[in-house]
């Protein structure tokens, strides 16, 4: 994911921790499915009356996604 976004964006990409909770937790916990979280936009804007995503912020995540299933999927970009 983190050499797709890098690619997409030709930019280091950012790993955080979060304090908060997702559904993620009942993948790795219950389905041993290895999860990672990411998206757009900005998580301070999140489940806010005036929450938006900036179009940029969707497109690039579209562009990383499918260069993450394709390098998965091991067929060239």
């Amino acid at each position: 994911m983190c050499s797709a976004l890098e690619s997409v964006t030709g930019g280091p990409a950012r790993l955080e921790g979060m304090t908060y909770g997702a559904d993620l937790r009942l993948l790795v916990n219950a389905g041993r499915t290895p999860t990672v979280l990411f998206g757009p936009g900005d998580i301070r804007r999140t489940h806010r009356p005036d929450e938006f995503v900036p179009v940029a912020d969707l497109v690039t995540v579209a562009r990383t996604l499918a260069v993450t299933a394709l390098r998965f999927c091991g067929t060239p970009e």
